[in-house]
């Protein structure tokens, strides 16, 4: 089973799938392959290939853009939480937090990142959305002014209408549910105790 997204579908993965009549999640980005291609797709509709999906077939995808596809259509619940254990980086701090009592990390808010000042972090740290990729919007944090630096540039992304956030590091397209997450401290300073970690309590990034 393969979900072929957006930005780019190349054409070996394309072929692949038509050689193997693999199934296809059938979107605009896949239909769009076969034509650039010249390949016939398996092409499925989503509540067929929701089916498959839940008979726990593999699933492979190019793209972070199928994520949401897979919380809100394929009807998995144990394959959205287990992406979402991986996917969110907050989650997984919290799930290996046993292993590492040591390890230092924070949640912020967005309005907790803006009201925040270096001096109460454990610097150096690591500012870091929950849930991203590409190292977009993450900021190495050495001193107040990268602090203030960083909490400015995430204060003007924010302006920003979808389909992305531009930040100093490049162009974040987060998905629904990402534009819902917090944001993850990291330190790299010497490590405390985990008790000075931040409630689990959220609020949503500001829809624009």
């Amino acid at each position: 089973m393969i979900i072929l997204e957006d930005p780019y579908v190349s054409p070996e993965l394309a072929t692949f799938a038509a050689d193997r009549q693999e199934p296809v999640l059938d979107t605009p980005a896949a239909r769009q392959a076969g034509l650039d291609y010249g390949l016939h797709l398996d092409l499925v509709s989503s509540r067929d290939f929701g089916r498959l999906c839940c008979q726990g077939q593999r699933l492979y995808s190019n793209s972070e853009n199928a994520l949401d596809w897979l919380y809100s259509r394929s009807g998995n619940a144990g394959l959205v939480r287990a992406t979402e254990l991986l996917k969110n980086k907050l989650l997984f701090r919290q799930r290996l937090a046993p292993l590492f009592p040591d390890f230092h990390f924070r949640e912020l808010t967005l309005r907790d990142v803006m009201e925040t000042h270096f001096e109460s972090l454990p610097g150096p740290c690591v500012l870091k959305p929950a849930v991203g990729f590409f190292s977009l919007g993450v900021y190495s944090i050495e001193n107040a002014q990268q602090w203030r630096a960083a909490r400015d540039d995430i204060a003007g992304a924010r302006n920003i209408p979808p389909p992305c956030w531009t930040t100093r590091s490049g162009c974040w397209n987060p998905s629904s549910r990402a534009r819902n997450m917090p944001w993850t401290s990291i330190s790299t300073a010497a490590a405390r105790p985990l008790s000075a970690t931040s409630s689990s309590t959220t609020s949503p990034l500001p829809k624009t």
